[in-house]
């Protein structure tokens, strides 16, 4: 009867043992601090530089309803033999398995996780992109932006992650605006010839002097000079697709203003540095682009980067026109300006000469020639 009543005892408690095992095996264990991924001193100064843009946005003063500090995405950290080596998301969408979290005094007041578990697999996604960022990368269900960071790539302030970061998820922003009609991209075929050539070089001329203009009045009177220019330009047009007014226009718009927000900020965080936003000087043109084919990919893409940038400076600084809703219920940059400055038909040939002899005609179109000359 002892043995029996031992056994009994032995069976309930080997019972209730499976049973507390089961349990505790179905409750969620906390999450354990960060071992393998170590706090390096260009992590803290990355973080350092997302909190400070993120706290920059959220006054929306530079574009009101730029949620940058709420963006999610995946950052991948290379080492010296662009070996990825860790990971973080910024702003998980949920609870995400596989993940580390950081100490609270290292996280600097983000939103954020380390995660190692796919970085070979954001690397080759990487690769097959550009090399430096890609978009809607899969996490366990989620859709994230993806970049690489270096000490090299956070070090460069121009083009490296800090402007790239800000840049291109403004694009990502960008996906919730409506679309505008018509509107297509078409580099290869938009049109460089004799007569479009001086126009466009023109107006980029111009957006170096807008970019250091603060004059709402003086401004615009360039505003002014831009519509007419543009509107000359849309006039010439030879291609069948309309190409200046249904690529150049929204292309200005879409990359002008991303890199007015980068601009921006990166002005206001760095305000001792004046190399900030540097574009191509306009003396030196035909000496930066040594082909035909380096100065297509200028004339035919990059050169709205910087021309978009001073017309959303122009608009912002004049004022009278709401530039953030406007542009994204579908009206892009041109659209809003010839808007607001309502010009006919006459008053456009007045301000084109305006622009020409202000900004010396005939030296652009002798550039002009030169550059379309390369081959």
């Amino acid at each position: 009867m002892i043995i029996k009543r031992n056994l009994n005892l032995l069976v309930l408690t080997v019972i209730s043992c499976l049973i507390l095992f089961s349990s505790c095996k179905k409750e969620k264990q906390p999450i354990p601090e960060v071992s393998s991924v170590k706090i390096s001193e260009v992590d803290k100064n990355m973080f350092t530089y997302i909190k400070k843009a993120g706290d920059v946005y959220d006054k929306n003063e530079i574009w009101n309803g730029y949620d940058f500090s709420k963006q999610p995405y995946f950052l991948v950290f290379r080492d010296k033999d662009e070996k990825p080596t860790k990971g973080y998301i910024l702003n998980p969408h949920k609870n995400l398995e596989g993940i580390g979290k950081i100490a609270s005094n290292q996280k600097i007041g983000l939103n954020i996780v380390a995660y190692n578990k796919q970085l070979e697999e954001a690397n080759k996604d990487l690769k097959s992109e550009n090399g430096v960022y890609s978009f809607e990368f899969k996490i366990q269900g989620g859709k994230y932006a993806v970049f690489s960071y270096s000490e090299k790539e956070f070090n460069n302030l121009n083009e490296g992650v800090r402007p790239l970061l800000i840049h291109e998820l403004f694009h990502v922003f960008q996906n919730k605006w409506q679309l505008v009609e018509g509107a297509v991209q078409d580099e290869k075929n938009y049109p460089i010839t004799k007569e479009l050539l001086p126009l466009q070089l023109l107006f980029y001329k111009m957006s170096k002097s807008i970019m250091k203009e603060k004059d709402p009045s003086r401004l615009k009177e360039y505003l002014k000079m831009y519509v007419s220019i543009r509107s000359k330009e849309m006039q010439l047009d030879p291609s069948a697709a309309k190409l200046v007014k249904n690529f150049a226009n929204n292309q200005e718009s879409g990359e002008g203003t991303a890199r007015y927000v980068e601009v921006a900020a990166l002005n206001e965080l760095y305000p001792g540095n004046k190399n900030i936003g540097i574009a191509p000087e306009f003396k030196d043109l035909e000496k930066t682009f040594p082909t035909a084919k380096d100065f297509r990919g200028f004339a035919a893409w990059g050169i709205w980067y910087n021309t978009g940038e001073a017309v959303v400076h122009m608009l912002k600084t004049i004022g009278g026109v709401d530039v953030e809703k406007q542009h994204m219920k579908g009206k892009n940059l041109y659209q809003l300006a010839e808007g607001l400055v309502q010009l006919s038909n006459s008053d456009k040939a007045i301000y084109l000469a305006k622009a020409k002899s202000e900004f010396n005609w005939q030296a652009i179109v002798s550039i002009a020639d030169k550059l379309l000359a390369l081959k």
